[in-house]
């Protein structure tokens, strides 16, 4: 029987004329690696060690070409430069056997459902999102645990367009089939892939209105809605209920990733205590594997219900990797020296104005290791843009194919999944009455809590210096402008050409990037305002350009060992985490 066409010979040219490759924007002529605490092997363990999320099989991948006609491959390296993936410096076939990008990682499919067993397939694991690249006159700076500038989103359009054009021309078809095979084969053969592609192609086909009418805030450069995207994937597309995947409209900047498990909460919004969880939750919200569901729609039996194709040993061994990573120190030879007396200066005046919140405050009675507490901030004090915050608090979903029978919401769904995906996954590798196995492989052995505060947490902001753009929403585009009385109103993110003076990303070229405009919501870079008069969102004063200059001079060069710290009581409950008002104001 003749395959049908997904698309209108109408519809194929609109689609084909959205996917014209292009060359690398910004070339460097090398890729310099700081000191950060981590050996060769340890950066690959974190590059390529995979979380078992599934994009697709990885053969797959590596043959689809961009547009109708051109034999430019997706994965070329011309192409993913325009989306700002970091191209591996290392090219290790061991560890990343098809040459993607950081943090394209690849494992054997062993379940559930999906492909045949055995076939490999490719996800994206942690350092794709914190693997940072700053450039400057020519050479590359690799950040480690840092902050990513790629257009994930966009990215994926692409990869859908390709899967699509590939599915629809014959000749493409034809030679795509072919390519896989010669690469890797198929179990079943060449008909078997051709069935398997084709079902994958409709199914991005049927999917791509949904994805385009949820995107109400652009997440470009550098930012997702991370936590809507988890919700959406896990509540939505894996229970088949598309009226739970709700729009997203609270984009955040991809957080550095250094000391974060020392940090009493350790997700990006305070919500999550529990390093194991975290990941997990952020596992199954880039495609990690699962099958809730029979054909019927109906759910499987428990303890199979929670089976996932998620990889906790790894996902362990990623974490504990990260325990070793330190924050960057300022390259001098590359981005310039830093006058000792103005740091000396910013050290002071850092310690005045902003230790208060961002001081490293250390819980008495914790120890091996210490545990830092990270305070949220309300947002009636921050002033910062409410939305991710609100959403997480706000949002409620059906989750009664899963057995729930009231409407859940967001903090307390990702509490109970996750917990119910790793403890079906630590029952298959640790006996159940290892207690110590499994309270290792938690972090510390720190219990499932998930809240969802109001307000944002104020993280140490040692290695903030590399971090840009700033606020959580990334609507300020540096460091300079972050502490200034004014910001501009729009700029440009996307482009990795550093400024070491205002410290921060260039922000005026519109050809390296795409416009970010604060007026619309999800980023506004109002609140944290150091400016006279007091008002919404103003922490401090205005504060004299000299003043400004050196608080930056410190952050360029701010250590552990000389930056403000005292012992604190182990805290309460966040401010407001239980009253219900907050979120309608």
């Amino acid at each position: 029987m003749p395959r049908r066409p997904l698309l209108t010979l109408a519809a194929l040219f609109a689609l084909a004329a959205c996917a014209s490759p292009g060359g690398d924007p910004q070339p460097v002529s090398r890729v310099v690696l700081l000191d950060q605490g981590l050996t060769m092997e340890e950066r690959r363990i974190l590059h390529f060690t995979p979380q078992g999320t599934e994009i697709m099989p990885a053969s797959w991948l590596a043959s689809l070409r961009v547009g109708p006609t051109s034999e430019t491959r997706l994965m070329d390296p011309e192409i993913l430069a325009r989306y700002r993936f970091i191209k591996d410096p290392a090219s290790d076939p061991a560890t990343n056997p098809y040459g993607f990008p950081l943090g394209f990682a690849t494992h054997v499919h062993r379940g559930p459902g999906g492909p045949p067993e055995g076939v490999r397939m490719v996800g994206f694991t942690c350092a794709a999102c914190h693997t940072g690249q700053i450039n400057h006159n020519g050479t590359a700076i690799l950040i480690e645990g840092g902050s990513a500038m790629h257009d994930a989103v966009a990215f994926q359009r692409r990869m859908a367009e390709a899967m699509i054009l590939t599915a629809e021309l014959g000749w493409k078809r034809e030679r795509f089939l072919d390519e896989v095979m010669r690469r890797e084969g198929w179990p079943g053969g060449r008909e078997a892939l051709a069935r398997s592609f084709d079902t994958a192609a409709a199914r991005v086909l049927v999917r791509k209105p949904l994805e385009d009418r949820l995107e109400v805030v652009k997440e470009g450069h550098g930012r997702l809605d991370a936590l809507q995207r988890i919700a959406n994937q896990v509540l939505g597309e894996n229970l088949n209920q598309p009226e739970n995947e709700l729009v997203r409209d609270a984009p955040v900047s991809f957080p550095p990733v250094w000391d974060i498990w020392l940090f009493d909460w350790v997700q990006y919004n305070a919500s999550v205590r529990q390093p194991m969880v975290r990941n997990v939750g952020e596992a199954l919200g880039v495609r990690a594997r699962t099958q809730f569901l029979d054909a019927e729609g109906a759910p499987i039996p428990v303890p199979a219900r929670w089976d996932t194709s998620t990889l906790v040993r790894d996902i362990d061994l990623i974490e504990r990797t990260l325990h070793k990573l330190r924050p960057p120190r300022w390259p001098s030879e590359i981005l310039g020296p830093v006058d000792p007396a103005e740091a000396e200066r910013g050290r002071i005046a850092f310690g005045q104005r902003c230790a208060g919140c961002h001081g490293i405050q250390v819980i008495r009675g914790t120890a091996n290791p210490p545990e830092w507490h990270v305070p949220v901030i309300p947002l009636t004090r921050i002033g910062t843009d409410p939305n991710a915050a609100t959403g997480f608090a706000s949002r409620t979903y059906d989750a009664s194919r899963l057995g729930i029978s009231e409407r859940i919401g967001g903090a307390e769904a990702l509490r109970v999944l996750t917990a119910a995906v790793k403890d079906r996954a630590y029952d298959l590798l640790v006996p159940s009455p290892d207690a110590a196995g499994r309270a290792a492989l938690d972090g510390f052995g720190r219990e499932n809590l998930v809240r969802a505060p109001c307000g944002y947490k104020a993280r140490p902001l040692i290695g903030i210096w590399a971090t840009a753009p700033f606020l959580h929403n990334g609507s300020v585009p540096t460091l300079h402008d972050m502490l200034s009385p004014t910001r501009p109103e729009q700029f440009v993110v996307g482009d990795r050409e550093f400024d070491p003076v205002k410290v921060g990303y260039r922000s005026d070229r519109l050809e390296f990037g795409t416009l970010f405009d604060t007026r619309e919501t999800g980023n506004s870079n109002q609140g944290h305002w150091f400016r006279d008069g007091g008002g919404p969102g103003v922490i401090g004063p205005a504060l004299p350009e000299a003043e400004r200059r050196a608080i930056i001079a410190y952050l360029k060069v701010a250590t552990e060992a000389d930056y403000p710290t005292r012992m604190v009581d182990r805290p309460g409950p966040a401010p407001c985490e239980t009253d219900s008002r907050w979120a309608s104001r």
